[in-house]
């Protein structure tokens, strides 16, 4: 029998006035310049209607990524390259289960994540289950490296030997 599944992603792609040469208009003070991601999510609920075989985990993930791509042209691409970058987290839910419940936090990553889960699918066919597809927002990476490399630079700066505090000195003249 045929399991439905939940599918819901919350991903982020560098954003079209990056990827192609053309000024933007948003590129004012007041908004901190273009947006360099957006967001990728589904925009009606997403519902994969699957009999739950003896997957592996690359298998059970093409399989997403090819439903996917009728959600969205182009987004199982996307989400293909995602995962080979290792940027996704796959939050697995089964609502009501006591290991993987909603309050869980179950994320699957290889075979052996997913095979318990598969059988507690099986094991609970009127249980409402959720996939949760997700990444860290590029953009607070990006902040958070450029606030570390801040910091360094300021320790280096108040205590680091003469030479590396020249260095800085200059570079940040």
């Amino acid at each position: 029998p045929k399991q439905p599944i939940n599918l819901e992603y919350f991903v982020f792609i560098r954003a079209a006035n990056n990827l192609i040469s053309i000024p933007s208009s948003s590129n004012n003070k007041a908004t901190g310049g273009p947006k360099d991601w957006e967001k990728v999510h589904q925009l009606k609920e997403t519902v994969w209607e699957t009999e739950i075989l003896d997957w592996t985990w690359r298998q059970f993930q093409r399989a997403i990524f090819l439903f996917l791509e009728k959600d969205q042209t182009h987004l199982g691409v996307h989400l293909a390259k995602l995962e080979a970058g290792r940027l996704l987290k796959w939050k697995c839910i089964i609502f009501g289960h006591r290991v993987y419940g909603n309050k869980g936090n179950h994320i699957v990553s290889q075979d052996s994540d997913l095979n318990p889960f598969l059988e507690a699918v099986k094991e609970s066919p009127t249980s409402k289950v959720t996939i949760k597809i997700t990444m860290t927002d590029p953009s607070k990476s990006a902040k958070s490296r450029v606030q570390a490399k801040a910091q360094e630079d300021s320790l280096a700066l108040s205590y680091g030997p003469d030479e590396e505090q020249l260095i800085l000195e200059r570079s940040h003249a």
